[in-house]
């Protein structure tokens, strides 16, 4: 090495010389006499500098360069690439990746519905600022979260694992900043909430795994009610989220119909039985409840309708004109309430016998499709670990697996559907039960009967597989933490905080991306796996 670098030196030297004495002659051109000196003065100075570079002087600095490489490389965990690169490669594989999904996901539905050949145009129109948008906000994210994690390592200068949680949590959390990007306020929000529950939900991992390294380290080779208790949290978990979160929901439904967002109100309302009941009024009845039960507990009125009159004509009389329209003539309920739930019987029982099987009936259409593609998915998803790329070939090892076991495979999928319809059938008519039975049992009929309602109703996933018991809680988790906020602001029990779904979003994000890059055990493998394509090792 010693023997190349004076040679080349002297070479770089002389064409760096000839290259200047060139750039000296026309500029004395364009220049003074006196300008024309200071110039060449300062060619001259650079010239003798250039001259005084030795050997050594390039091995040393070949040194020093080697020598920062490999601080870089000792410090960053991302091999074969600069910081730079890392950070840059990282927004171009996330913009084309998010641009391409957004766009995909905005013509399908165009091209189902058969509007995309009437206005060919709507394809343009789907590329535009909104998609953009979007795929900015997700490439900002990953090539901001990249680059200020290697900043705040150099600053620090440690690589240790406890040093490195503060790092990953202030570049999440910073480049959290990137959601103000999306315009779409509605997207911000399911974005932050969705992202809130994932951050609760592996915070909650890391806690257990916590905990149970504690319990090793006190009683090792011992079971004792700890650990029962930590095995029975984990069993019943999803359960509880569920329960938690659909208390809220089914109390919104009834009584603050105007947090929900309008399709899962509509979601409610078909599977309640009241758009059977009632067709297009279904709305208004829903609404109607939470009136109607206020009204009851502030006047310290009766809960049951006299004896010798029609639940349609004290209804009309005492409650609601409406309602009481809908109550067909004749028929006496022996609660208010009851005949505000199912106007159309004066039994209990048996319009809970007719919403399961109705219910069952919808959750079966519901279920059958979406076991079918979770069928296949998971099929290809085994397939291709041994025939990578070969899609084809894929479902063709379907169809034979299914022709060679169609037994075991049908039997899979028949308790998977009927699994999943029972839940659902359960939630509706066991939970829509709980006020009926309530009401009956304490002689009240009050609020907290319909939170109540909703916690039983949520209990009935216990039905469902294991795995997917908390997957469901989570799903209904970020609607009611938003149906809670709204109606906390609608009651003034808190005021809203401007830009505070990317304050929550920066907070979710800098939890998550530090449990990925330190704790990655604590975070569920499928989750695991879409954030390695993105984030890579850093």
């Amino acid at each position: 090495m010693s023997d190349i670098l004076p040679r080349e030196s002297i070479q770089l030297a002389g064409y760096y010389e000839n290259f200047l004495e060139s750039l000296a002659r026309i500029v004395s051109k364009l220049l003074t006499d006196e300008e024309t000196e200071t110039f060449l003065s300062s060619i001259r100075s650079f010239q003798e500098k250039l001259g005084r570079l030795s050997s050594h002087n390039l091995v040393r600095l070949n040194m020093e360069i080697t020598k920062a490489e490999e601080e870089k490389k000792s410090v960053c965990q991302h091999k074969g690439k600069t910081c730079t690169q890392n950070a840059t490669r990282g927004f171009i594989k996330t913009f084309t990746v998010g641009f391409v999904v957004k766009y995909l996901i905005n013509i399908l539905p165009l091209l189902v519905t058969g509007k995309l050949l009437k206005k060919p145009s709507l394809l343009r129109q789907m590329a535009g600022r909104d998609t953009a948008s979007f795929a900015l906000f997700l490439s900002t994210f990953t090539s901001g979260y990249k680059a200020i994690l290697c900043t705040m390592r150099y600053i620090r200068k440690t690589k240790n694992k406890k040093s490195d949680k503060l790092n990953s949590f202030v570049a999440g959390s910073l480049a959290g900043l990137s959601l103000a990007i999306d315009r779409d306020k509605r997207r911000r929000q399911s974005i932050m909430l969705y992202l809130l529950t994932r951050a609760l939900q592996f915070s909650g991992a890391w806690l257990m795994k916590q905990w149970a390294i504690k319990r090793k380290k006190d009683h090792p080779n011992k079971l004792k009610w700890d650990d029962y208790l930590a095995h029975f949290m984990q069993r019943y978990s999803g359960v509880a989220v569920m329960a938690i979160a659909s208390a809220q929901i089914v109390y919104a439904f009834l009584f603050n119909a105007d947090t929900l967002p309008s399709s899962y109100f509509g979601f409610l309302l078909v599977h309640s039985n009241f758009k059977t009941n009632v067709g297009k009024m279904a709305g208004t009845l829903a609404r109607a409840v939470g009136v109607a039960v206020h009204g009851l507990v502030d006047n310290k009125s009766t809960i049951k309708i006299p004896q010798g009159t029609t639940s349609r004509d004290f209804i009309t009389q005492h409650m609601n004109p409406t309602i009481g329209g809908l109550i067909p003539q004749g028929l006496r309920h022996e609660y208010v309430m009851c005949s505000y739930q199912h106007p159309l019987h004066t039994s209990c029982t048996a319009d809970k016998l007719q919403l399961f099987g109705d219910e069952f009936l919808r959750s079966m259409k519901l279920y059958l499709p979406l076991n079918v593609v979770m069928l296949l998915t998971l099929r290809l998803k085994q397939l291709k670990k041994e025939y990578v790329g070969d899609i084809f070939m894929s479902l063709f090892l379907s169809l034979i697996c299914f022709i060679i076991s169609p037994k075991t495979t049908l039997k899979k999928f028949t308790i998977s559907c009927l699994r999943s319809a029972l839940f659902l059938t359960l939630y509706c008519s066991i939970g829509l039960s709980t006020p009926c039975v309530l009401r009956r049992l304490l002689g009240v009929d009050t609020p907290w009967i319909y939170a109540l309602t909703g916690a039983v109703s949520g209990s009935m996933v216990f039905v469902e597989a294991a795995g997917r018991q908390l997957e469901l809680g989570l799903y209904c988790l970020p609607r009611a933490l938003e149906s809670l906020w709204k109606t906390a602001l609608k009651n003034g029990y808190a005021k809203s905080v401007p830009h505070g779904d990317i304050y929550l979003f920066m907070a979710s994000m800098g939890v998550l991306m530090t449990l990925y890059q330190n704790e990655k055990d604590t975070i569920n493998s499928h989750y695991l796996s879409i954030m390695t394509r993105f984030f890579g090792t850093n």
